[in-house]
C-alpha cells in the first residue's frame, strides 16, 4: 500500500508539478547573470573604478582594480543575503541611504585626487610601481560601499518565487558573478585604451584622465543630492 501511494496518481502529479516549478525557476535564476553584467556598468561604478585605476599605467592596473572592486561588491552582497534570507535580519533603511552619500564623497575625492595629480604634474604610477596599502585596499572598500548602497534595490529585485533561502542565495551569487564579469570586461577595455593612448597619444591620455576626474566629481555630486 505504501509503495502504491508513492507511485499513485497524486504522487505522480506532485512530482510533475515539482519538475515544472524547477523548469520555471532555472531561467529566473540564470537571468541574474546578465542583470549582474548590466549592473556592473552603472555610471557610478564605472566612474569609481576608472577614477581609482586611471592613475596607473599599462593594462594590468585597471583589470586589478576592477577585480578588487568586484570582490568587495559581491562579497558584501553575499554576506547580506545570508543575513537577510537565511537569518531574517532586516537591513536598516538608513544604511543604504548613508552609503549612497558616502559613495558620492568617495567619487568626489577620487576625481579631485586625479585632477590634482595631473595639475601638479605628478608622475602617474608605472606598471611595476608598488602602491601603498591604502590604494590597494581602496577598490575593495569602495566595492563594498557600492554593494551596501544598492543592496535595498538588489533584494527588491529577487523574484518572490525564490524567497527560499537557498535559491535566493544562489540568485545573489550568480548576480555577483555577472557583476564581476561585466566589470572585468570594462577593466580590460579601459586598460587597453590607456595603454594605447600612453604609447600613441600621451597628451590624449592626459585628457582622458582629466575627463575621468571631472566625470567622477560630477557623479559624486549627483549621488549627494539624489533622493
Amino acid at each position: 500500500g505504501h509503495i502504491a501511494r508513492k507511485n499513485g496518481p497524486l504522487a505522480r502529479r506532485q512530482r510533475g508539478a515539482d519538475i515544472m516549478q524547477m523548469d520555471m525557476l532555472v531561467p529566473i535564476i540564470l537571468a541574474s547573470l546578465p542583470l549582474g553584467i548590466i549592473h556592473a556598468l552603472d555610471a557610478d561604478h564605472i566612474a569609481a573604478v576608472s577614477s581609482l585605476s586611471g592613475r596607473t599605467n599599462g593594462r594590468r592596473g585597471p583589470i586589478k582594480y576592477a577585480l578588487t572592486w568586484s570582490l568587495g561588491h559581491g562579497g558584501l552582497l553575499l554576506l547580506l543575503s545570508v543575513a537577510t534570507l537565511m537569518f531574517h535580519w532586516a537591513l536598516p533603511p538608513s544604511l543604504p541611504y548613508w552609503a549612497e552619500r558616502l559613495v558620492g564623497l568617495v567619487l568626489i575625492a577620487a576625481g579631485a585626487s586625479m585632477l590634482w595629480a595631473l595639475f601638479r604634474g605628478h608622475r602617474i604610477a608605472g606598471p611595476h610601481a608598488h602602491a601603498n596599502n591604502l590604494r590597494l585596499k581602496l577598490p575593495f572598500a569602495v566595492g563594498m560601499l557600492h554593494g551596501l548602497a544598492g543592496s535595498a534595490g538588489m533584494f527588491a529585485l529577487i523574484p518572490m518565487t525564490l524567497y527560499q533561502p537557498e535559491l535566493g542565495f544562489v540568485y545573489v551569487a550568480i548576480f555577483s558573478l555577472g557583476v564581476m564579469l561585466g566589470m572585468m570586461v570594462f577593466g580590460v577595455f579601459f586598460g587597453q585604451v590607456q595603454a594605447w593612448l600612453g604609447t600613441a597619444m600621451p597628451r590624449m591620455l592626459g585628457a582622458l584622465r582629466s575627463m575621468v576626474g571631472i566625470g567622477a566629481i560630477g557623479m559624486g555630486f549627483f549621488w549627494l543630492q539624489a533622493g
